[in-house]
Parts: C-alpha cells; sequence; structure tokens
C-alpha cells in the first residue's frame, strides 16, 4: 500500500530522476546564481506526485536539504487540481502555527518556470523516516505518538472558507495588525526598510523572496470516496450494509473551521528517536472537522494491521484531547475512501470489517 504496488510505467514517472529544467529550477530557487543540485534521491512512498531529496550547494558551498515535489499525475491533478497551491499555503500556516513540518523554499503552479506545464513546490527536507510497522512492544507508544500529533494539527483555526487562510489567533508574524501605528521599529529582518513590513509603501519583501505566500484559501474538506463503486467490487459486505454506508455518505459531512490535513496516515509522519519528527504532504489540507482526520488515520490503520490497533489509536486519542465519542460516521466516508484507492488489492477484507464495524455503530 501507499506506493508498494507501483506498475513499472508509474515508477519511471514517479521515481525516475527529474528533469534537468526542474534541478535547474530548484538550484536557482534554494541557492541563487551559481548554485548547483549535487545529489537527488527519489523518495519512496506518494503515489500522487515524483518527490525527490535533493541536496544544493550555493557559490559559497553552502549545502541545503530539499524535497521537490513535482505533480506529474495529470489524473490525480484533474481531482485535486488546486493542490500545489493548497500545500504552499498549509506550510505557510503551519509555519507560522510552530508545527513540526517542511518549510516553503519556492513553487511554480502551473510548471511555468520549469517549462513543462507541471507543477513543483521546494520545500526544506527533515530529518527521520516513515514508520508503519513498530515492534510490537513499541506498538502503544507509535499509536501515542500519532493520536499526540493530530491535536496539534487542529489547533489552527481557519478564519473563513473562503479568504486566505490564516490563524485565528495569533495572526502570521508579517500580519499588519497595527495599521493605525505607522512608528513602530522595523522588523530585524529588514535594516533597509524604515518603516514596518506591512507598511503600504514598502516595495519589496523584506526576507527570502524565494518563500512566496501561496495566493489561495484552503478550501473545504470533501470526501476521497466519491466516484467509489457502489458496491465496489472487491467488497463481501451484504447489500444491506452498503445501503446504510451509503446512505450516511451521500449526506454533507459535518462543517468544521479546523485545519485538517486529510492525508494523515503513518506514510505521512516521520520519526526521529522514537519521536515524531515531522508532519508531511500537505497537498490535501482542508478546512473541516477534526474527526476527519481522526476517521482516515483509523482506515488506513485498519488496512495496515487491524480493526483493534484502529480502535486503540481511537482510545488514546480521545484521552488525549478529551473529545466524546466518535461519530461512526467518519469511519464511513473514510473506509469509502479506501475502497476507491488504487492498492486495496490484498486489503479488502480488512476494509469490509472497518465499514462493518463503523455500519454497525451508526
Amino acid at each position: 500500500m501507499h506506493g508498494d504496488d507501483l506498475t513499472a510505467e508509474e515508477r519511471l514517472l514517479l521515481r525516475g530522476r527529474p528533469p534537468a529544467a526542474a534541478l535547474r529550477w530548484a538550484a536557482r530557487a534554494a541557492g541563487g546564481v551559481g548554485a548547483e543540485v549535487v545529489a537527488v534521491e527519489a523518495l519512496e512512498g506518494g503515489t500522487s506526485s515524483a518527490v525527490h531529496a535533493l541536496d544544493v550547494r550555493d557559490r559559497a558551498g553552502r549545502t541545503r536539504a530539499l524535497v521537490l515535489r513535482r505533480f506529474v499525475r495529470a489524473d490525480w491533478l484533474a481531482e485535486e487540481p488546486d493542490a500545489p497551491l493548497r500545500e504552499a499555503a498549509a506550510l505557510d500556516i503551519v509555519a507560522a502555527g510552530g508545527l513540526v513540518a517542511p518549510r516553503l523554499v519556492a513553487l511554480d503552479p502551473r510548471g511555468a518556470e520549469i517549462g513543462d506545464g507541471r507543477p513543483a513546490l521546494l520545500m526544506t527536507r527533515l530529518p527521520g523516516r516513515v514508520v508503519w510497522t513498530p515492534p510490537p512492544d513499541q506498538l502503544d507508544t507509535w499509536l501515542r505518538g500519532l493520536a499526540a500529533t493530530l491535536p496539534q494539527i487542529h489547533a489552527t483555526v481557519l478564519s473563513s472558507a473562503s479568504a486566505p487562510a490564516t490563524l485565528t489567533p495569533p495572526p502570521a508574524p508579517t500580519a499588519p495588525t497595527a495599521p493605525a501605528a505607522p512608528a513602530a521599529p522595523a522588523a530585524p529582518a529588514a535594516p533597509t526598510a524604515p518603516t514596518a513590513p506591512a507598511a503600504p509603501t514598502a516595495p519589496t519583501a523584506p526576507t527570502a523572496p524565494t518563500a512566496p505566500t501561496a495566493p489561495t484559501a484552503i478550501g473545504r474538506y470533501s470526501d476521497w470516496g466519491l466516484h467509489v463503486e457502489r458496491p465496489p467490487a472487491g467488497s463481501r459486505l451484504p447489500a444491506p450494509t452498503w445501503e446504510r454506508a451509503f446512505a450516511v455518505f451521500d449526506r454533507s459531512p459535518e462543517v468544521g473551521d479546523r485545519l485538517i490535513h486529510r492525508d494523515f496516515h503513518p506514510g505521512n509522519v516521520l520519526w526521529r528517536d522514537g519521536q515524531v519528527s515531522a508532519i508531511v504532504d500537505w497537498a490535501c489540507a482542508s478546512r473541516g472537522h477534526p474527526d476527519a482526520d481522526v476517521g482516515y488515520c483509523r482506515e488506513n490503520l485498519a488496512r495496515a494491521h487491524s480493526v483493534a490497533v484502529a480502535d486503540r489509536f481511537l482510545t488514546f486519542h480521545r484521552a488525549l484531547t478529551g473529545a466524546g465519542e466518535l461519530d461512526p460516521a467518519w469511519d464511513v466516508r473514510a473506509a469509502l475512501g479506501g475502497y476507491a484507492a488504487d492498492d486495496l488489492v490484498g486489503w479488502s477484507t480488512r476494509e469490509d470489517a472497518f465499514l462493518a464495524q463503523a455500519v454497525a455503530r451508526l
């Protein structure tokens, strides 16, 4: 699952070396004139985009560890056309909120700068590795770490569904929170600007011009399983179970105002020395209800391990957050997204068990 079953054609598209133009763009964005990419490595796990680790060395000999994501799958972009802008916006938001996540370095939202028409995003690379199957004696520690990560994400309130996403509170450090006080001292990062960075007369950004703020909002949550077969061919659940599941799925999901990852599962969490070191892959970030992430992670845990492991994760999450009982509708929505996934082969029995439990709890 999550990239383990790529065809040869998909592997070439997603894991093959990035084109020279993309590497030149990354080098210039990260290190300026004369910088060069000195190391390239495909990162395993992703199926929606090509993700590579890069080392970029500038003319002074300094090296930056980066990640280049190129949105190379036209079919996926057709379903998530705003993903490049959404991820860039999300990275700006989580940076302002202090979450341990990559930082945006550069964005080519339409592939115009690279020249191949494929959107690309450059971000910092953080230490850590993905853990899908911890040692048995570390299972609870692993589940607690996953559960403890979600409240950090969901602490961010998005201001509205249509306006550019911001933290509420606090505002981003560069937000013009005091327009009536022009005499405020200039930020230390802008010694050449005599006025506050928010002043309309400031002609240029005072810091890193290669880290643009994405001009887009974080959109509302939408379900993954919108195009799933009814019922999916791989399922052995009886028709009444599916009728109840689709009756729930076809209702609009509960509205929420929190930042949600929308693709939160063990494959998007990095670990180092037994601790969560980073949360990655923000291309699906949305504005919605926190339990959308809880249900989605539970579905992934049920598929990779068992329903019992998914239930234990929920126990830890509720103990940490004090939230009430999980509405099983979120499990239903997550399960239908799982049935719609390309990598369901071999996992339908566990998916059936997860959905059957959710429907029984409705």
